[in-house]
């Protein structure tokens, strides 16, 4: 847990927040020891940590939650096997695998690559009385 979050950290596109890596630290063993989450990690010769996925499952659905690759991760394309070893593993139950992603992130083709449909989800957004008091 703690390598995939170091992982996650040095290379991270934008800065994870000690709020957020503290939430992480909380979520990840919780689902864990309850079944309900798994990380799958591809590791180089030197038995480093190149590419991790954290997937959490509920409800015959399994979502990506949050990945991290590595450059030599990357290069390796450590994160199509990881993704492919869970399909794998997981192929004779009824589970739905949501890669994570949205069509304008450029990660859409790889989830296309492994025959993802894309799914519409409404979006719901609330104001509070006070967002008209402060105009945000």
């Amino acid at each position: 847990e703690l390598d995939f979050l170091l992982l996650k950290k040095n290379t991270s596109a934008e800065p994870i927040t000690f709020e957020n890596l503290n939430t992480l630290r909380r979520i990840i063993p919780f689902t864990i020891n309850h079944n309900l989450g798994e990380i799958v990690g591809a590791y180089n010769n030197k038995n480093e940590l190149i590419s991790a996925s954290f997937f959490i499952k509920s409800h015959q659905k399994c979502i990506n939650l949050l990945s991290a690759s590595s450059e030599e991760g990357h290069a390796l394309s450590a994160d199509v096997a990881i993704f492919d070893h869970y399909i794998k593993e997981n192929a004779e139950r009824l589970l739905t695998l949501d890669f994570g992603v949205s069509v304008e992130n450029h990660h859409h083709e790889f989830a296309i690559g492994f025959g993802a449909i894309p799914v519409t989800y409404s979006r719901l957004k609330m104001k509070r009385w006070y967002d008209y008091i402060f105009h945000k």
